[in-house]
Order: C-alpha cells, then structure tokens, then sequence
C-alpha cells in the first residue's frame, strides 16, 4: 500500500476523521494532506463500486466519498446519478425502485448489484473513513440507520449540497459530522453569493467542514474557515481528473486545504509524496483553471 501522508504529521490512525476542533486550524502541507477517493478510484475503475472502493484502499487513500440515495423501500443505495442508465442499466428513477429491483442491476460491468451502504460501511472499517453524501433528503434516515447499526458514527461526514438535507440529519443524528459540499452549477444569485462566502451558511448549519469545488475556491476562504476551526476540503470533477489534475492539485496544495477529493487517488499520493519537503504553499495561488 502506498500511503500518501506522513502518519506523524496527521497523528491519528487511519481510517479515523479529526478531532473537532476548539481553534483555528493551521494550513494543511503536503505531509498533512489527505487523499479522499472520489467514488472510489473511479479513474479505470466503475464509480461508486466495491472494485473502485477496494482499489482506492490498495492506492492508500485516507477516505472514501461515496453518493447515497434512498430506494423506495428505505435501503440506503450507493449510486450517484438520480436515475438508471449511465452507470446502471435500465429506466427510471433510483428512488422509485426497490432494493429487490436494483439488486438484479449489474452496476458498472461488474457483475455485482450497486452495493448497499451498509457494505461500504464494513469494508471501510478501520480501514478508511467515508464521506457520505446524501443526494436528497429521503436518504437521511436510511444512512443515519446504516451508520448506527454499524457503530461508525465517528468514521463518517454526512455531506450534501442540500440545506434542508444537512438541517435534517442534524435533527435526526446531531451527534454526526455534517459538511457543506459547494459548487452547484447555478446561476441562482443567492447560491452563488454563499459560495463565494460560505461562512454564515456553516455557521447557521453548525457544519462540520466545508467541502468546495476547486473552481471556486480562494485562499482568504480557506483562511477564513480554518480560523472557524473548521477542516476545508476539495472535490474535483472525474472530467478534469481525466484530463490531467496535476496543475490544479498545485494550486490547492498552496490554498492550504485539509484534503482533495479526487477519482485518481493513487496518482494524488504520488504527487503529494514528490511535493514534501518542498514549500508546498508557494508565493500564492496559480491562476483559476479556464
């Protein structure tokens, strides 16, 4: 396995999330910065997959972001698109069929049905910790269960881009980390106004962390957050990751941010290794992708 971060510089055993924090934070390093797969190693493997879950393992990450939406007889299903076709073979809406229906389904040529929540959960533990991510406020209760039942409240960050989604898990399990995810292709003004300063939404939802879009990220963000106490963490698309990340994974060393959350995990952990000892916040942050 090839671990992508210096273990004493993160000092915690893996697969653990950090400790809420009662300060600032300082700016993460090469060395501290932890590699999340972004639906597993979902650049070569089949997205949101036991295969690509395992492979990310294998490639060392830290932690796995997985997408979770209900089916319509409460199992908590791992799968990213709101409907079947892409990644799933078939019609229809996810959430309008049961898990009898969708275990028939071979999810990404592998043979295997989309797993189950509660199987990501097993094969993450004490192995890595997971980012879940809710796509619609049904899926709260089946996750929250999931997660209960298999006591890894700890080792989980429920995310999502809905408000009303965070405000119910925070109802439901107040108990678990909740984060923000960000960068909705919107050209809604109050969207737009909260993603370039997401500070108040965090605080009035008491979220955990902030998990943004690497377009639309600035330093003084980063900056502002971590003086919050609050963990800054960066998804990028699987489009970009195919294309080539390496410039913008430069760019979000020298932000500062806490973790990147990528399809290329083992590529990440490569270039993370190469950029220690190295200054890896440099004069200030390149030019936004165009």
């Amino acid at each position: 396995m090839f671990l992508p971060s210096d273990p004493a510089a993160i000092d915690r055993p893996r697969g653990h999330l950090r400790e809420v924090a009662v300060g600032p934070l300082p700016e993460a390093t090469p060395a501290t910065i932890e590699v999340i797969a972004h639906r597993g190693a979902a650049h070569g493997s089949p997205e949101n997959t036991i295969v690509a879950f395992e492979r990310a393992i294998e490639q060392g990450s830290h932690g796995l972001e997985l997408d979770v939406w209900p089916t319509a007889d409460g199992a908590a299903v791992v799968v990213h698109d709101e409907k079947l076709g892409r990644t799933i073979p078939g019609a229809g809406r996810v959430d309008a069929l049961t898990w009898g229906q969708l275990r028939r389904l071979d999810a990404g040529g592998t043979g295997r049905p989309p797993p189950l929540l509660d199987e990501v959960l097993e094969l993450a533990r004490d192995r890595v910790w997971l980012d879940v991510e809710l796509k619609s406020v049904g899926a709260v209760e089946p996750a929250v269960a999931a997660i209960a039942d298999a006591a890894m409240g700890d080792r989980c960050v429920i995310t999502s881009f809905d408000v009303e989604t965070l405000e119910r898990v925070r109802v439901v399990a107040p108990e678990l980390r909740r984060g923000l995810v960000q960068g909705q292709r919107s050209l809604n003004p109050a969207v737009r106004w909260n993603e370039a300063l997401p500070q108040r939404l965090l605080r009035s939802l008491d979220a955990w962390c902030l998990v943004s879009h690497h377009r639309i990220l600035w330093r003084a963000v980063v900056r502002s957050v971590h003086r919050m106490g609050k963990p800054v963490y960066v998804w990028t698309s699987l489009r970009a990751d195919a294309r080539g990340p390496e410039r913008t994974w430069a760019r979000l060393v020298r932000l500062g941010v806490d973790g990147i959350i990528t399809g290329r995990p083992g590529d990440l952990a490569r270039f993370l290794e190469g950029m220690r000892g190295l200054d890896g916040r440099g004069p200030g942050p390149l030019p936004m992708p165009r």
